[in-house]
């Protein structure tokens, strides 16, 4: 699999959804895959339709966002961030 560029204060920390996706052949979309360095658009974050969803993750210290860019599958090469 291909790695991409994930902001390093994201990069394989804990991260938490609002629910967990399981597609027909059974695989869990969990949160951590939304940063796990990894491209591979078939197992990605993903949550049950659902009123609010939400995704975050825990950073571990204080830091000020200055800037967060959400992106689609097709966009994943475009990720961009600051902290």
């Amino acid at each position: 699999m291909d790695r991409y560029e994930v902001c390093g204060v994201s990069l394989n920390r804990r991260a938490y959804q609002t629910s967990v996706y399981i597609s027909d052949d059974g695989f869990q979309h969990t949160a951590d895959l939304a940063n796990d360095g990894y491209r591979d658009l078939t197992k990605c974050a993903m949550t049950n339709v659902e009123a609010n969803p939400w995704w975050m993750v825990d950073f571990v210290v204080a830091l000020t966002v200055i800037n967060v860019t959400l992106t689609s599958g097709a966009d994943v090469g475009k990720l961009q961030c600051s902290v």
